[in-house]
């Protein structure tokens, strides 16, 4: 049976689902647009991960409204997460795994501006990430929309808030601060650019194992994988079962370029339920009255007394 647990931040409730209260916990967040149901129930973190190797009980996260809010907001989500979940643990870490924007923004600014939550993750797994930025971010609000959230300005390129997380002070998210592996495709249709070469990529990471699936020691690049689909998709999901075996040197399994080998059924496990809830995300985005396109959140007084920038809200 499904329970819920709930802890609260100063912006108030924070809902995940477990199935278990022990065991190898792992935390899974969403992307912009989304809900931890629709990014994870039915998909293969969930379904899989639960009843192979090491048994992982996943947790996944619902950020307020649907993450298209200020990111500096629903980061404090994800640190309240890790520090209810990591004690909860066997191991007390929890494995944090997120898609887009989640593994994008979120999860970097909480390891980054609290980190105490550091020691208490054992590894990060970032899924079609843009850790630099997207000069496609705003096409997702529609031609005719003259508004987008404040989340799809901060991870445009060139925003205040990527600035501050790759900042060159040190302590900043522009390298690994736990162990990480980004997971990306050259073919996003979301995140771009992602090549030609790894070390071009907005997926890439100094000092994380950044794999492109359609690298040569993958699966080629005949390995067709879209944004959403990152979260179904077989060798995305092989990889991040080797990263969560092996955090600082996954070795993957080319077997899983065909197929999840614990799900012989196809390619992308809980596909159809993902492919539905991809489009509602787009509507939700296009739908959003946060704020007039450019007009990005002014950055928390905390950012520039710890040094990442200068220009912040009193």
């Amino acid at each position: 049976m499904m329970r819920v647990l709930r802890g609260r931040t100063r912006s108030g409730e924070l809902p995940f689902v477990t199935d278990r209260a022990f065991g190898y916990l792992l935390l899974l967040v969403h992307g912009t647009g989304s809900k931890g149901s629709e990014s994870w129930a039915f998909g293969p973190y969930v379904r899989i991960l639960s009843i192979t190797g090491k048994q992982y009980n996943p947790c996944y996260i619902d950020l307020p409204d649907r993450s298209l809010g200020d990111a500096q907001v629903t980061a404090k989500y994800v640190v309240a997460a890790i520090k209810l979940l990591a004690p909860r643990s066997t191991t007390k870490k929890v494995a944090v795994i997120g898609h887009s924007q989640g593994a994008g923004l979120n999860i970097p600014w909480a390891l980054q501006f609290w980190p105490s939550t550091q020691a208490l993750v054992s590894s990060f797994i970032a899924l079609a990430v843009n850790f630099h930025g997207t000069g496609r971010s705003k096409l997702l609000c529609g031609a005719a929309v003259s508004y987008c959230g404040p989340s799809v300005t901060q991870q445009t390129t060139g925003s205040r808030y990527l600035a501050a997380q790759n900042s060159p002070a040190m302590g900043s998210a522009r390298s690994a601060l736990v162990p990480t592996t980004s997971i990306f495709t050259r073919y996003d249709d979301v995140i771009q650019p992602e090549g030609p070469t790894n070390a071009q990529a907005t997926s890439f990471l100094l000092g994380a194992s950044n794999f492109a699936l359609q690298d040569a020691q993958v699966c080629g690049p005949g390995h067709a994988a879209s944004h959403i689909t990152m979260l179904t998709d077989s060798a995305a999901f092989g990889l991040a079962k080797a990263a969560l075996e092996n955090p600082t040197m996954p070795a993957f399994d080319q077997s899983y370029c065909f197929q999840i080998r614990e799900n012989p059924a196809g390619r992308s496990a809980g596909f159809g339920s993902l492919l539905s809830g991809g489009m509602s995300d787009r509507m939700a985005i296009s739908r959003s009255r946060f704020g007039e396109i450019g007009a990005e959140p002014a950055l928390k007084s905390y950012v520039c007394k710890r040094g990442f920038a200068t220009q912040c809200a009193n």
